[in-house]
């Protein structure tokens, strides 16, 4: 499944959005500049927003660097890949957490603009 927003509300309003979605997989790679032991990615709050902090490194604790990159890579069971891309310059935070030993749930909260996610789909090879 691409996009599960079964487990969360959905707030859409002027000046704050709120989604949330649950994804089938243990091997969840992105959100743009972090810096870690190992590419995927972990259990945090990462917060996007453009920002020069040369000094500055996020390890899943909402500092900002300076990439904007709200976009996440999974292996799904079925050992395809596939990726969402939220499209929105807006300042964000994607709090991501384990579902369960399989599952992961990521819940953006925009301070604005609109939810346009795009999806490129693959095969075993991305």
């Amino acid at each position: 499944m691409l996009f599960d927003s079964s487990k969360g509300e959905l707030i859409f309003s002027e000046y704050y959005l709120e989604i949330t979605t649950v994804v089938t997989s243990r091997y969840v790679y992105g959100l743009g500049e972090r810096f870690s032991d190992s590419f995927r990615l972990k259990p945090g709050k990462f917060t996007i927003f453009n920002r020069d902090r040369g000094l500055a490194i996020d390890r899943g604790d909402g500092q900002q660097t300076y990439g904007h990159y709200p976009v996440y890579f999974i292996k799904e069971n079925s050992g395809n890949f596939h990726l969402n891309y939220l499209r929105n310059n807006n300042a964000m935070d994607v709090i991501v957490q384990n579902y369960s030993a399989n599952q992961y749930t990521f819940t953006y909260k925009v301070i604005g603009g609109v939810l346009d996610f795009r999806f490129f789909l693959g095969d075993r090879n991305p």
